[in-house]
């Protein structure tokens, strides 16, 4: 019970989301739970299943928790602990499709952000290019350049 005492800890848990929504906000690391998710079975499971306590629908957070279906697990545990296997989750496929378009978006949003961030050198040296004395030479250009690079 030590190590998943606190799956059952709504406060900690809240606070530990809180941080990586925090991170995610600040530092632009992508934060996404996949969860298991075992739809209802009536008579036996009139309701659906899942393997953790969810954010309250009113949270900001639950759009961060993605549902993993599996409907060939026979309870929380197992569809847990087959999550990343074909032949106990029927919902592995679609998982890795859903986790590869996730790493694609973090990819292209990392580079239109380097994008960004070239650009925005750029637009700084043109700033400081039209900032330049008209009577300065290509020596001194190149001396202020040399100087940019360094720095």
């Amino acid at each position: 019970m030590k190590y998943v005492g606190t799956l059952w800890d709504e406060d900690k848990l809240r606070r530990r989301v809180e941080s990586l929504f925090e991170i995610e906000d600040k530092m632009g690391v992508m934060f996404r739970t996949f969860f298991t998710y075992l739809p209802s079975k009536p008579p036996v499971h009139p309701s659906a299943r899942t393997f953790i306590v969810l954010p309250k629908a009113s949270s900001p957070f639950i759009s961060h928790f993605l549902q993993a279906p599996n409907t060939l697990a026979g309870d929380e545990t197992e569809a847990h602990t087959g999550m990343f296997d074909g032949k106990t989750n029927d919902g592995y496929y679609e998982l890795g499709l859903l986790t590869a378009q996730l790493i694609r978006e973090v990819m292209f949003d990392s580079r239109n952000k380097l994008t960004e961030d070239e650009s925005n050198v750029t637009r700084h040296r043109s700033a400081e290019d039209s900032a330049k004395p008209a009577d300065s030479t290509p020596a001194d250009a190149a001396s202020e350049q040399l100087v940019d690079i360094t720095s």
